[in-house]
C-alpha cells in the first residue's frame, strides 16, 4: 500500500512539473502500434522459416571432425520487440569559406530497425534486421547459450551487448576486450514519429512497448547469468 502511495505520488508529480513546463501529454496512434505488431509477428514467422530452410541444408564440423545439424527454431513461444542498433560514421570534408579553405568532421548517424524475438523456455534471441516501416527485412541473427561467450545490460547507457563465442579462449577475451564480434543494440519503451530522414520519413520503427520492454530486460539479465 506505502509502495503504491509513493508511486502515484511521484506520477503526479511528474505530470505537475510537466504541466508547468508547457509539456503536452504525447498522443498515440494506437492503430499504428496494432499495424506495426502484426507487421513484426509476419515478418518474424517468415524470418524462421528462411532460416530454418537454410539451416537444414547446412551442417556443422567441430574440433574433433563431428558433423553437427544446424539446430532448427520453432516459432512458438517467442516474444517481440522493437530495437535498433545505432552506427556513427565520420568523415573530413574540405570546406571553402570566404576564398578560405577548411576542414570539416562531420559525422554521420546511421539506425538499424531490429526485430528481437525472445524464448523464455528455449532462453533463444533472434534478431532480424528489418526497414522502419516493416516492409521487407534483411538479415536474421540466432543467439542461444551454446553460440554467446557472454552477455551484457548496461543500465547507464541502456544498451543490450551480445558477444560471440569461440573456441579459443584467447579470442575469447579479444572479442570482449575490442568493439568487433559484438552485437550492440537499444530497446526504447517509446518511439514516436519526431526522429525523421531529410525525405521526412521516419527513422524508427513507432511503437510503444513499456511493457514488453521490463519483460526483456528480466529476460536478457536471465539470459546473462
Amino acid at each position: 500500500m506505502v509502495q503504491l502511495g509513493i508511486k502515484k505520488g511521484r506520477g503526479r508529480l511528474l505530470d505537475w512539473i510537466k504541466n508547468l513546463s508547457g509539456e503536452k501529454k504525447r498522443v498515440w496512434n494506437f492503430e499504428l502500434i496494432k499495424h506495426n505488431r502484426e507487421m513484426m509477428a509476419r515478418i518474424f514467422l517468415v524470418a524462421i522459416e528462411q532460416y530454418n530452410l537454410k539451416a537444414s541444408q547446412k551442417e556443422v564440423v567441430d574440433k574433433n571432425g563431428v558433423h553437427i545439424a544446424e539446430q532448427l527454431i520453432s516459432p512458438g513461444g517467442f516474444k517481440l520487440v522493437t530495437g535498433y542498433h545505432v552506427d556513427q560514421i565520420s568523415e573530413d570534408k574540405n570546406v571553402v569559406v570566404d576564398s578560405e579553405m577548411y576542414v570539416q568532421n562531420l559525422t554521420t548517424t546511421i539506425y538499424s530497425n531490429l526485430v528481437i524475438g525472445y524464448n523464455w523456455q528455449t532462453e533463444v534471441i533472434v534478431i532480424i534486421e528489418v526497414s522502419a516501416d516493416l516492409n521487407s527485412y534483411s538479415d536474421i541473427y540466432v543467439f542461444s547459450k551454446q553460440n554467446v561467450f557472454k552477455t551484457k545490460y548496461s543500465w547507464f547507457s541502456d544498451t543490450f551487448q551480445i558477444y560471440d563465442r569461440s573456441e579459443s579462449l584467447i579470442k575469447n577475451l579479444l572479442t570482449f576486450l575490442s568493439p568487433n564480434n559484438r552485437t550492440t543494440f537499444m530497446v526504447d519503451a517509446e518511439i514516436d514519429e519526431r526522429l525523421v530522414d531529410t525525405e521526412g520519413k521516419r527513422v524508427l520503427i513507432y511503437m510503444r512497448q513499456p511493457e514488453e520492454r521490463e519483460d526483456f530486460v528480466r529476460f536478457f539479465k536471465k539470459f546473462a547469468k
